[in-house]
């Protein structure tokens, strides 16, 4: 007797599954944002503020974003300051495994919108903060 072994009913269920729970394009990047303001006063060293928010910091500050992002596969995010991209170097760091931008310290010409976007095969998102610094002697 002759044994038979089909393969194509187990294919057929796990693209099934795979189907049901990641979709045929995978899940758009989502942006976790939140929303008010947060004031960095000289006092403080650091700030930690979720993109979203408005910020207002005094210069020398260090400031940390975070851009909290789901999807599948895992998106990549970029960030961007007054529409231009941001990488690692001299006072940023762009952490790709925790999706943070830390600007150390922070400086007068680093007032305005900073950005960050995550992209995947399904898409992308946009999420954005306004950063005001205002300067040492001012506050």
């Amino acid at each position: 007797m002759r044994s038979v072994f089909h393969v194509a009913p187990i294919i057929n269920h796990m693209s099934i599954f795979v189907t049901l729970v990641f979709g045929l394009a995978g899940e758009k990047p989502l942006i976790e944002t939140s929303t008010g303001l947060v004031i960095g006063r000289k006092e403080i060293e650091e700030v930690v503020v979720k993109i979203g928010q408005y910020l207002r910091v005094v210069e020398g500050m260090i400031v940390r974003l975070e851009c909290p992002v789901r999807g599948f596969p895992a998106p990549e995010v970029s960030w961007f300051l007054n529409d231009r991209l941001l990488k690692t170097s001299g006072r940023f760091l762009v952490d790709t495994r925790s999706n943070w931008l830390i600007v150390d310290p922070i400086q007068l010409q680093d007032t305005g919108q900073v950005s960050c976007t995550a992209s995947n095969s399904a898409g992308s998102a946009n999420a954005s903060s306004f950063i005001s610094v205002i300067g040492k002697d001012k506050y």
